[in-house]
C-alpha cells in the first residue's frame, strides 16, 4: 500500500495519453448525441456565464440498458478521449469528435465495461459498485466509491479494468460518511502530487464539507464551506494548481442548480476551511440536469476547456447531458 501511494507521486503526469486503456472485452455501444446549441434557451445570444463561455453541448442516449448514472468524468489532456464511471459499476471510454470550430459533436467508438475486483469478479450491487469519482495518474485509474466508502486503484489487466492486486483501497470507513454521500470527488494536484478527496455531503464538527489530502499513508482533513442544499459532486485541478469544485443543488420547487468554485493553489493547506470564488452559477432555466462530473482539458489554441456531465439516475424525467465551456482568464 505504501509503495503504491509513493508510486502515485512518482508517476503522475500533467499530460496524460491513455491510448493503452482499451478494455478488449468491453461491449461496443452506440451513443446518440443530440446537440444543445444554447445554454440559456430564452436568450440564444448569451454565451458568457460568470467566467465561463458556453461552447456547446450534447444530450446523450443509448439503447444499452446499463447506459446512464454517469458521475466521475475525465478527459485526456488533448481533449480527444472521454472516460467516465457509473453508479452501477460500469466504465465508459469514448472518442470525442469535434467539428471544425472545436465544438464537441459526437461520441464515437464507445466501449462500455464492468469494473472488476481483485479476484476478477465483476463489481455488482450498490454497496460495492457505486462508483462516483474518477481520476487518472500515470497508467492507472483512481475510482471513488460510495456506500462502502473507499478510493481504489485500477489497472488494465488482460483487457479488463481490474482493481490493482498490489495495493489496498484507501478506506474512509472511520469518517462515518452517510450511506450514499461518500467520496464524490477525487483530484490530484499537479504541483504537490497529493490526492484530494471530497465527500458529497458529509459534514465535520464545524458543519463544513469534509475533504481530505492523501499522501503516502497519511489522510489529513481539509474542509470546504457549506452552502445549505449544495452538494460537492466533482473536482479537478487547473495546470497552475488552482482547484475547481463542482456543486449541485436540487429542490422539487426550484429544480436543479449548479455552480463552480475556484480555490487558489496557495490556500490548499491541510486543516483549513476553504471557500473560494464562485466563477459560474446556473439554474433550472438553463440547460442543466443533475451535474456530477467535471473534467478539464487544453485545446490546440491553448484555451482551457471545462466539460461537465450529468447523472440521469436512470430516470425518464432526467437526461444525460455533456456540456463544454471555455474558461475566461
Amino acid at each position: 500500500m505504501k509503495a503504491s501511494r509513493k508510486k502515485l507521486a512518482a508517476t503522475f503526469l500533467t499530460t496524460i495519453l491513455l491510448g493503452a486503456f482499451i478494455p478488449a472485452y468491453a461491449k461496443n455501444i452506440k451513443i446518440t448525441a443530440t446537440p444543445i446549441e444554447n445554454f440559456l434557451p430564452e436568450n440564444s445570444e448569451k454565451t458568457q456565464f460568470g467566467k465561463l463561455e458556453f461552447i456547446g453541448g450534447l444530450e446523450l442516449t443509448s439503447k444499452n440498458k446499463n447506459f446512464g448514472g454517469l458521475s466521475g468524468l475525465r478527459i485526456t489532456e488533448d481533449g480527444k478521449t472521454l472516460f467516465a464511471v457509473t453508479d452501477q459499476g460500469h466504465f465508459l471510454k469514448a472518442d470525442i469528435i469535434r467539428d471544425s470550430s472545436g465544438k464537441i459533436s459526437a461520441l464515437e467508438r464507445a466501449e462500455f465495461s464492468r469494473l472488476r475486483d481483485r479476484k476478477d469478479d465483476k463489481l455488482k450491487g450498490k454497496s460495492r459498485a457505486d462508483a462516483e469519482s474518477l481520476e487518472i495518474f500515470g497508467n492507472q485509474f483512481l475510482i471513488g466509491f460510495e456506500r462502502k466508502h473507499r478510493v481504489d486503484f485500477f489497472n488494465q489487466s488482460n483487457g479488463k479494468l481490474k482493481a490493482d492486486s498490489k495495493s489496498k483501497p484507501i478506506s474512509f470507513k472511520r469518517f462515518n460518511f452517510p450511506n450514499n454521500k461518500g467520496p464524490e470527488a477525487i483530484a490530484i494536484s499537479p504541483l504537490t502530487k497529493e490526492v484530494f478527496v471530497f465527500a458529497e455531503y458529509a459534514l465535520d464538527k464545524k458543519r463544513q464539507h469534509q475533504g481530505f489530502i492523501v499522501k503516502d499513508e497519511t489522510i489529513t482533513p481539509i474542509a470546504i464551506t457549506l452552502t445549505t442544499g449544495y452538494s460537492l459532486t466533482d473536482a479537478h485541478f487547473l495546470n497552475n494548481g488552482d482547484l475547481l469544485i463542482l456543486e449541485r443543488f436540487y429542490t422539487p420547487i426550484t429544480g436543479q442548480a449548479m455552480r463552480i468554485r475556484k480555490i487558489l493553489s496557495q490556500n490548499l493547506k491541510a486543516n483549513t476551511i476553504l471557500s473560494g470564488e464562485i466563477i459560474m452559477q446556473a439554474t433550472s432555466q438553463m440547460e442543466i440536469d443533475n451535474m456530477e462530473g467535471l473534467a478539464i482539458s487544453k485545446m490546440q489554441d491553448s484555451s482551457t476547456r471545462l466539460t461537465l456531465i450529468s447523472d440521469d439516475n436512470f430516470s425518464r424525467s432526467q437526461r444525460t447531458i455533456l456540456l463544454e465551456f471555455k474558461l475566461i482568464d
